[in-house]
């Protein structure tokens, strides 16, 4: 007879063996399990049906499950998480995805305290590419929450748990009466049942950028009931601790979906508060006062929304703002927000304008309607979805049972048809426009070779990159002074980590190696020397190259094991400020191009 549960120790589909449990919901339990054929940790999700349901809403929940698997393994982005396999055992599916060593968000909150407005910035960036990832694919993730997103040790961000995504435009509420989600983080017109769209998800990560910062939901009250009605009808408080993130978590938390702020003006003003002050430990340092604009000041034109940062040429732009120029109806003082004067600055090759998914926004009628008539509306879709709920013969709660779309077989929205099409957000391979203008060049007078673009951090250096290369701050964990770029098309990654101290660059390399032997699978050294001729304004340089099995693009916490290839040059500086310029790529893309990249890098490093 079949085994229709699971316990440690069983193997599941005849290869995984399951470990301890890692969580349970109402509708799945994860577990920790070893692949036995490629030997290897990953999680499993066994799904778990409630004995209350009947045999066709089973099998929706079996049909549930497969979707889950299929929706996030066509993502396939750094930011959610990575489906290996898709198996079945004892009559139910079981979901093999990559094991993730983190922590939820929610339990960072709970046992470190809030974050800085930077570390939330940077956090709701990464959060952030996975929904467009995912809206890309037409899909709505419907659940975001601080408990399904992954934070791991090196500050990868993880967005977990695409169990009720849907596709987008598909309704909230389910043919049973069912609303699927979390009641805290549901925006108004998805609690209010009506088709969602990218929109909604921005609503639930601003709820989720509060909490961050203040530690608690502006919107959560007693019972579920009174939760509703608060996100219909109740303003959240304005947060005393958001500093420069004010504007977006305001915007987005716009009742009116036509009114809400749009992607765009949302990640340039996530970007500027990741880039605007070096994150701190979680509670350790009181976040910075809120800004007070300066009224003579003129106000700094609205960036094109490019998710890594990129700066955008011969783009024109206009005020700062929401789509369609409208102002967000809410009670809170919004001081005007300009960019940090820490901003990274790009010249030379701009990279390709992204094609970005639009929010539809109509423009609302010249006549609104008075405060007090909306409000009384929305109390009575309040009970209006309680009485459909207690009608559709269901119990009063947010389980995840049947949805009224036909999962992959689902369309999106016709209207809606701009969603459905862009291309993904991710940039291309190809990396460089044909064309280019005239570069600026470098400190030391030399001018970006074709296909690179001289990028100034603020960290304090400058160096050529290559055209649209990705930027990332390591916001979680002790490396708090290392910047990452990753390249457009993914096959070189920098490591550029500055520390103000001018120690000996080769005894600073020596006193790691043996550690770094020991940590990565399959290390072999290839050189570890003094190095020559030194970059631009350096006053001692030394080179350590050597070879590994990893993931460098991705980052080792992903899993992979792939032969890869380090050249790790230490700087120091006549300045006396410490820098270490790391280049990796895997073995099969080092020669010549990424090699080709770290002698460019190298030509025209200048720090402080």
């Amino acid at each position: 007879m079949a085994q229709t549960g699971g316990t440690r120790g069983r193997v599941v589909g005849g290869r995984y063996r399951l470990g301890t449990m890692l969580g349970r919901g109402g509708m799945g339990t994860v577990w920790r399990a070893v692949d036995e054929m490629l030997h290897r940790d990953v999680a499993i999700k066994e799904l778990r049906l409630p004995d209350h349901l009947d045999d066709e809403e089973k099998e929706l929940a079996r049909e549930r499950t497969m979707r889950e698997a299929r929706t996030a393994a066509r993502i396939g982005h750094p930011n959610v998480v990575t489906i290996h396999d898709v198996v079945e055992d004892g009559g139910i599916p079981w979901i093999v995805m990559e094991l993730v060593e983190a922590q939820s968000l929610a339990e960072i909150l709970e046992t470190q305290g809030t974050l800085t407005p930077a570390d939330a910035a940077e956090l709701g960036l990464k959060v952030l590419d996975a929904l467009l990832a995912a809206d890309q694919k037409g899909v709505l993730h419907r659940d975001v929450k601080p408990a399904n997103i992954l934070v791991t040790p090196h500050g990868r961000v993880v967005l977990t748990d695409f169990g009720i995504a849907t596709a987008t435009g598909t309704a909230t509420l389910t043919t049973t009466g069912m609303l699927v989600g979390s009641p805290d983080f549901l925006s108004p017109e998805r609690a209010e049942g009506k088709r969602p769209l990218l929109a909604a998800d921005l609503w639930s990560l601003a709820v989720v950028l509060y909490m961050a910062v203040e530690g608690r939901n502006p919107f959560r009250r007693g019972t579920m009931i009174s939760t509703l009605n608060a996100i219909l009808n109740d303003e959240a408080d304005p947060p005393r601790h958001a500093g420069g993130l004010e504007p977006v978590i305001a915007g987005w938390l716009v009742k009116d979906v036509d009114l809400r702020m749009g992607v765009e003006d949302g990640a340039r003003i996530l970007r500027e508060v990741a880039n605007s002050t070096p994150s701190r430990q979680y509670g350790a340092v009181p976040p910075p006062p809120t800004p007070v604009a300066d009224p003579g000041a003129p106000t700094t034109p609205a960036q094109p929304y490019d998710p890594h940062g990129r700066a955008q040429a011969g783009h024109d732009t206009g005020a700062t703002g929401h789509p369609g120029g409208n102002t967000p109806p809410n009670s809170w003082s919004q001081p005007a927000y300009s960019p940090a004067e820490a901003s990274p600055t790009r010249t030379g090759v701009p990279p390709q304008p992204p094609h970005i998914p639009h929010i539809p926004h109509t423009p609302a009628p010249p006549h609104q309607p008075t405060p007090e008539p909306r409000r009384r509306g929305r109390i009575v879709a309040v009970v209006a979805l309680v009485v459909a709920l207690i009608a559709g013969g269901a119990a009063v709660g947010f389980l995840v049972t049947r949805d009224d779309d036909k999962g992959d077989n689902a369309k999106p929205n016709p209207g809606n048809s701009e969603q459905a099409t862009t291309p993904p957000t991710q940039p291309s391979a190809s990396g460089v426009p044909p064309t280019s203008p005239p570069s600026a060049s470098a400190p030391n007078g030399s001018v970006p070779p074709a296909g690179y673009e001289l990028v100034k951090d603020p960290l304090g250096f400058s160096l050529f990159l290559p055209a649209g290369a990705a930027k990332s701050r390591s916001v979680f964990g002790a490396n708090k002074d290392q910047i990452k770029y990753v390249t457009a098309d993914r096959k070189t990654a920098y490591l550029i980590g500055a520390t103000p101290v001018g120690h000996d660059p080769l005894g600073n390399f020596e006193q790691v190696v043996e550690a770094t032997a020991k940590t990565k699978p399959a290390y072999k050294r290839l050189q570890l020397r003094d190095y020559t001729p030194l970059p631009p304004g350096a006053r001692k340089a030394a080179m350590w190259e050597y070879t590994f099995d990893g993931d460098p693009i991705n980052g080792d916490g992903s899993g992979n094991r792939v032969p890869s290839h380090v050249m790790n040059l230490g700087v120091v500086t006549t300045g006396n400020v410490d820098y270490a310029l790391y280049v990796a790529s895997y073995q099969s893309d080092w020669e010549p191009l990424s090699r080709e990249r770290f002698d460019k890098m190298t030509e025209s490093f200048q720090g402080k």
